[in-house]
């Protein structure tokens, strides 16, 4: 039944990660937690929880957002606040499922392919497309594309890190070339998608992370300090570029943006206690907050995570969102500080640094598929702390 588990992770996996089948995410699921029910009540097993400060911050945001949706009274709402918490369900089944035997090849096959299968065709439309044009994958934009593949990407290289250690067996070594080819078409992907929050948030996320491994390696010396200092100054750069420099990262809607933050902003004071209701930005964005410079009436979220956060679920959810995002943070890098080696735990750093300052800029984790894909390495990562195959 161990057996039968991973075969259902993987598929689950792959759908997920995919996002082409929602029927197949749904069977796997369910097919899976039976399964993993099963194993638990066979081997008398304690179900365990996870880390005590996660399960703290992640009741304080989704708690707050049910308070929010609670006190506005609006039905519609509370049904989309319930759906919202839903989309967290991956952590729990990665989780569960992982904790009771954790295998690495089940998850990271599935992700591989995944993103194998998303860049082919990324690649195919970079060739056949004119020039220039923003590669969207099986999305509607661009940036859709660069959600999933900057939040899948770190766990992909955590894959091919654990590969990497194994050089007795030659079939490893042809996987771990296979893999990094993977990488690299993945990237070239991410690149021709010409998000600037994805392309922003995937380097900063895995500067973060190389800084800290750089850290744990050799620790920090004066002898060291001009390298950090040149590798932060790097990360500005190359940031700001995607944000600012090249033409063709300039779009014709950027001032739309600062519009859209002021429209939230004047909402969130009209209502600051509990917003304007989880699902109903758009309809207030269009019927009393639109402003007349407005050249895109029709969009259903400000393009800022924080902005939409407070302009819907006021200074409740607000808060609730800030706790998460800060607690979180700080968690992953304690995490990586007590275990360096644990390479599941940097890929979640990476991925959550990644969608959150994507989410500065674009729907970040109020997107469904940033959101699953983001809980599921996150519940990977947790289930990895106590597997005695993880190196400490």
């Amino acid at each position: 039944m161990t057996f039968a588990k991973d075969i259902f992770l993987f598929f689950y996996a792959l759908f997920l990660t995919s996002t082409l089948s929602n029927a197949g995410v749904s069977i796997s699921l369910s097919l899976l937690f039976i399964v993993t029910i099963y194993l638990y009540i066979k081997n008398f097993k304690k179900i365990l929880w996870p880390d005590k400060t996660f399960l703290t911050v992640y009741m304080v945001f989704f708690g707050s957002l049910l308070l929010a949706a609670g006190i506005s009274g609006n039905l519609k709402s509370i049904n989309e606040t319930i759906k919202y918490i839903y989309w967290t369900l991956p952590f729990w089944v990665a989780f569960l499922s992982e904790k009771q035997s954790f295998s690495v090849k089940s998850w990271g096959y599935c992700i591989s392919v995944s993103l194998l299968v998303a860049s082919i065709y990324s690649i195919y439309q970079f060739i056949t497309l004119p020039l220039g044009t923003r590669i969207t994958g099986t999305f509607v934009s661009g940036n859709g594309l660069a959600g999933t593949l900057e939040t899948s990407l770190p766990m992909l290289m955590a894959f091919y890190w654990i590969y990497g250690q194994d050089t007795i067996k030659r079939y490893h070594q042809l996987i771990k070339y296979i893999l990094l080819g993977i990488i690299g078409i993945t990237v070239f992907a991410l690149l021709a998608t010409q998000s600037r929050g994805g392309i922003a948030g995937a380097f900063i996320g895995g500067m973060v992370v190389f800084l800290m491994r750089y850290k744990n390696k050799i620790g920090i010396r004066h002898k060291n300090i001009k390298n950090i200092g040149c590798a932060l100054i790097l990360t500005i750069v190359v940031s700001g570029v995607a944000f600012l420099g090249l033409s063709t990262f300039q779009r014709s809607y950027d001032n739309e943006r600062m519009l859209l933050i002021q429209s939230s902003y004047a909402m969130w004071l009209d209502h600051p206690l509990y917003g304007v209701g989880f699902s109903n930005w758009k309809e207030q964005y269009q019927s009393h907050y639109i402003s007349p410079m407005a050249k895109e009436p029709d969009l259903p979220m400000p393009h800022n995570n924080v902005a939409f956060f407070f302009s819907t679920t006021g200074i409740i959810g607000g808060l609730g969102y800030g706790i998460f995002t800060i607690g979180l943070l700080l968690l992953l890098i304690k995490k990586i500080v007590k275990y360096p080696k644990n390479v599941y735990y940097q890929a979640a750093l990476w991925s959550f640094i990644a969608i959150s300052v994507h989410g500065l800029v674009d729907s970040g984790i109020t997107n469904k598929f940033n959101m699953q894909i983001l809980f599921f390495c996150l519940g990977i990562a947790f289930a990895s702390e106590s597997s005695r195959s993880v190196a400490k």
